[in-house]
């Protein structure tokens, strides 16, 4: 704050002045600073800078140097800064903790008008800051505001500060809200707020902090909490959870020790399976992980098992986290046998890890065999070109082992040509043969999507990327977030970042490509964001049967398209399985002469639904799932 009387009088002389800052009652006063009192500054005219508390009072005095007296002209200016976390993308990280953190929306802004689902305790257009929360474990966590920090000069001024608390998920630019608090109604914590909702370990949850009102600021503590869960299912050994080829979220949060003890070994571990399918080099490593991490692998069984191997802090240049204090390991695997991988902490540390297995792998520069696409992913790249040349590797096992390490840098475009121009790199590979790639050029913001396809059947390709010049074992994986599971994308740094377009599983809207992938593309909508195609959003209202009674679902004309028939309580269904193949399902809907579209957009004959699948479901009116629906009119998809 700067005080000053610089400013002449106008029709009247100068006078000789002494300026100083005092804060208490009057009687009681005391001196801001050694900086709040001053005689001459310009001329015989005096200034004052101190640094002010939002809300508190400051007395100003204003005299005469040596009993002078006489007109003059006070003025006051202060330089305000905002939060450093008054926006998302500006979130300060933080833990657990009571505080977690001390904060103020003093001199904040409001988050932009559309940049956040409305939030409770009309509070969407009040100032607002930021944090970013990553729980280390499964469990329920509680966010609170009750409190003050200490030491608190400005809660004199603030004693109690109305909150408003918001918790998202997603990315500061496609925030979803999952939990809203105006008053918390606590003893000792009324109009502050507290949310409780289920945190996933390795995910991370944005915090938002305002006042209940638009113009309601002030200072705040920020209080966060976790109930640690009960041990991870994998705890032990004998319920080692199976793998292949791919990457898997994990936590060792209420984790014990089980294992043989050795110089090297996890400790808080947890388990997991792996039968490799043929003979080749396979690649582990924990990059991603959150905490310090031990792996180790073991063949035989659950109570003698024989080390393969054990790493604790993988080594420079050995793995795409080398020299960090995560861990890597390699080994030749004998197909048929069972490996068993345990992970951990070197010690008492628990929390969020990943798990990334490639292989095993045929020798580097095996294409995939000719054919029709089988296997395919999206990706997308987020950011432009930086003219900076790169790599990538793609495996399947048992089938393809694929990379080019010096890509020709791009230098010029937007993410759309840094995606063709990958796209480009990987059609090169193989000669078009086994391996293919397809870019899409979208407009903003659905810019820089791409898919790869391999022929190699039943087997998932990983996609690894980074610098040129590194070996492919050193190459980042990109994770693959498996139907939305609780995996971190976009941890992998490529030119500038890359990450797969997660998938849902479901085909609701029939055109022969996952929900999930539609969605992100735009060739769906989903405007109240529960992952089904706004198009087919009416195919999913409940419809209850006036008589239930036992039904069964069960294969019938698969050569049909779905449509249900009702014959003495049991109903038959034609199936189109939803693992079709890229290259069937295009053959598909040329058959029926039609482009992709939701089934549900043309009329169906009475009773007429879609499912997908291949099993036979008994159900009773008594059991979880209710009975099968009988619809009648236009069509839906169950």
């Amino acid at each position: 704050m700067i005080v000053d009387t610089c400013a002449p009088c106008p029709g009247f002389p100068t006078y000789d002045t002494v300026l100083s800052a005092y804060t208490g009652p009057c009687g009681n006063l005391t001196q801001v600073s050694p900086t709040a009192c001053n005689d001459n500054v310009c001329g015989t005219r005096s200034q004052i800078t101190f640094n002010a508390i939002a809300g508190q009072t400051y007395l100003i005095r204003v005299s005469g140097a040596s009993g002078a007296y006489g007109f003059f002209a006070i003025r006051t200016i202060q330089n305000t800064t905002v939060p450093p976390n008054d926006l998302c993308p500006n979130a300060i990280v933080v833990s657990n903790g009571s505080p977690a953190a001390c904060g103020s929306t003093i001199c904040a802004t409001p988050s932009p008008s559309g940049t956040i689902p409305t939030p409770c305790g009309n509070s969407v257009n009040t100032p607002d800051v930021w944090y970013a929360y990553t729980p280390q474990c499964n469990g329920a966590v509680t966010i609170n505001t009750c409190g003050a920090c200490t030491p608190c000069p400005i809660c004199v001024a603030y004693p109690m500060y109305n909150t408003v608390l918001s918790v998202y998920s997603g990315q500061c630019s496609s925030l979803n809200q999952i939990a809203c608090n105006d008053d918390a109604l606590l003893p000792g914590c009324v109009n502050q707020s507290q949310v409780t909702f289920g945190g996933i370990a390795g995910v991370t949850y944005y915090i938002r902090a305002s006042g209940a009102g638009a113009a309601t600021v002030g200072y705040f503590q920020l209080n966060i909490s976790q109930v640690v869960p009960v041990s991870p299912p994998n705890d032990l050994c004998a319920n080692a959870t199976p793998i292949t080829a791919g990457t898997y979220a994990w936590n060792n949060c209420g984790a014990n020790t089980d294992g043989p003890a050795a110089a090297c070994q996890p400790l808080r571990d947890v388990w997991f399976k792996f039968v490799a399918p043929c003979s080749g080099s396979v690649w582990l490593n924990t990059c991603g992980s959150a905490i310090n991490t031990v792996m180790s692998v073991y063949t035989g069984a659950c109570g003698s098992l024989s080390l393969v191997g054990c790493n604790n802090d993988a080594a420079v240049g050995a793995d795409p986290c080398g020299g960090s204090v995560q861990s890597f390991l390699t080994f030749n695997a004998m197909g048929g046998t069972t490996y068993y991988i345990r992970v951990g902490s070197p010690g008492v540390i628990t929390g969020a890890g990943m798990l990334t297995l490639v292989g095993p792998n045929p020798p580097l520069g095996t294409c995939p065999p000719a054919g029709p696409p089988v296997y395919c992913r999206w990706y997308r790249i987020v950011g432009n070109p930086n003219c900076i040349k790169w790599g990538w590797s793609i495996n399947s096992p048992c089938c393809a082992n694929v990379a080019n390490t010096n890509v020709t840098a791009v230098c010029s475009g937007d993410a759309n040509t840094l995606a063709a121009a990958f796209a480009a790199s990987i059609n090169a590979a193989c000669g078009g043969s086994g391996l293919s790639a397809m870019a899409v050029a979208l407009s903003p913001p659905k810019q820089g999507r791409f898919e790869i396809c391999t022929t190699c059947p039943g087997a998932p390709f990983t996609l690894s990327v980074g610098a040129a010049g590194v070996v492919p074992q050193n190459l980042c994986v990109v994770p693959t977030p498996g139907g939305f599971n609780p995996v971190p994308v976009g941890w992998c740094s490529f030119n500038p970042d890359i990450e797969e377009i997660p998938t849902t599983g479901q085909d609701a809207n029939g055109n022969g490509v996952d929900d999930g992938v539609d969605i992100d593309l735009g060739t769906s909508q989903d405007t109240n964001g529960n992952l089904i195609p706004d198009e087919v959003e009416h195919c999913f209202a409940p419809a209850i049967v006036t008589e239930p009674q036992p039904q069964t679902v069960a294969p019938w004309q698969p050569d049909r398209p779905g449509c249900l028939r009702e014959r003495h309580g049991a109903v038959r269904l034609s199936l189109v399985s939803r693992r079709q193949s890229p290259e069937r399902r295009r053959q598909y809907l040329r058959r029926h002469h039609r482009q992709p579209q939701p089934r549900c957009g043309r009329p169906c004959r009475r009773g007429q639904l879609h499912r997908r699948g291949e099993q036979r479901v008994r159900r009773g009116h008594h059991d979880a799932g209710g009975v099968v629906p009988r619809r009648t009119g236009a069509a839906g998809a169950l």
